[in-house]
């Protein structure tokens, strides 16, 4: 799961940890090290631009969970394009040349390649270059204003929906 230290990317792990669809789960964070207290999970603090050259790290993975995303105000408008966009799918071929064969990715609505805002333009365009992978699975969830942090309750219920959407829960 990359993104594991996010909102939504931590719903995900804690989801994924509910259930027996996985033997392991490998969380990662991009900027600080996941925490998670389950014997089955293995966490990672990894620059994501790093992930591709990190020897036997898709070994065993069948499934890649994206839940990238950083604030601009953090990280700069450049700094999201590459974290969001360049990096995401920098990883994303190095999981598909290695045999990961499924996909799920969260973006937002509205993600349109050709849009009017670098945000929905960067979602789109990163939906488009996983589209081109040939996962055999790939699922694409575009959902609208997540809450968090500050602004409101964590998103756990959203974990569930992706999960769903990939066929990992009732």
């Amino acid at each position: 799961v990359l993104g594991a230290t996010g909102r939504t990317g931590s719903s995900v792990v804690k989801e994924l940890i509910k259930r027996d669809s996985f033997d392991k789960v490998i969380a990662v964070g991009n900027s600080r090290t996941p925490s998670f207290e389950d014997q089955r999970v293995t966490s990672l603090q990894c620059p994501l631009a790093d992930l591709p050259s990190k020897s036997n790290f898709w070994e065993g993975v069948s499934a890649l969970f994206i839940c990238i995303g950083t604030q601009r105000k953090k990280s700069g408008l450049q700094g999201q394009i590459k974290l969001e966009l360049d990096d995401t799918l920098a990883v994303a071929q190095s999981a598909k040349q290695a045999g990961v064969t499924r996909c799920a990715i969260v973006t937002t609505a509205g993600a349109n390649a050709n849009g009017m805002f670098t945000y929905v333009q960067t979602k789109g365009k990163v939906e488009e270059g996983l589209k081109g992978q040939g996962f055999d699975t790939l699922v694409i969830a575009r959902p609208g204003f997540i809450l968090g942090g500050d602004r409101g309750p964590s998103p756990d219920s959203f974990g569930v929906k992706v999960l769903r959407m990939f066929g990992l829960s009732s």
